[in-house]
């Protein structure tokens, strides 16, 4: 027979499982255990997934390539490579500007990528950024951990001065010090 009350129906395997409940209550109890430390586990994995996501979302917008990236049909060939090469040709000033006034846009920063190569080192590669230092750090923490400029000791190039800062880590593997 195997209707929906007797062998093998629906109904059946319910009253079954449900007797088992109580049948063996240590064995429920180690059960209902593993369930409750796997869904635990699963929700702060999921937790930390996901702000890994965010956070690495926000460090790339902020960092890399802001919510928008504007540059040529050149340079887009080439992007791997990060040529300097082939600048916006358009007056800058006035597309920054442009941009600024869009609605919801709360700032707009021009910037540079090319890579280097560092002569007579240890280190032999780099990326080397043209911000506005100024302008991009009071909008975005260069030190996103401790919510800073990321300073630790010295001072920014000025804005027409040549030249460059580089991290408390590459300089220590370059053996540069402060100057």
């Amino acid at each position: 027979m195997n209707d929906e009350y007797g062998q093998g129906g629906f109904l059946y395997h319910i009253r079954i499982a449900y007797r088992n409940i109580y049948r063996n209550k240590r064995r429920t109890f180690f059960c209902i255990l593993a369930v409750a430390i796997a869904v635990f586990f699963i929700v702060l994995m999921m937790g930390f997934i996901n702000g890994m996501r965010n956070s690495s979302n926000y460090v790339i917008r902020a960092y890399e390539t802001g919510d928008l990236s504007i540059y040529t049909k050149d340079f887009d060939v080439e992007k791997d490579f990060l040529p300097i090469t082939s600048p916006v040709e358009e007056n800058l000033d006035g597309l920054i500007s442009d941009i600024k006034n869009l609605p919801g846009v709360k700032n707009a920063f021009p910037r540079i990528a090319t890579l280097a190569v560092i002569m007579e080192n240890n280190v032999k590669d780099a990326i080397v950024w043209g911000i506005d230092i100024e302008k991009e750090s009071n909008e975005n923490y260069f030190n996103y951990r401790t919510k800073d400029n990321g300073l630790v000791e010295g001072h920014f190039p000025a804005e027409d001065e040549y030249g460059c800062a580089v991290g408390k880590g590459l300089a220590a593997r370059m053996g540069l010090k402060l100057g």
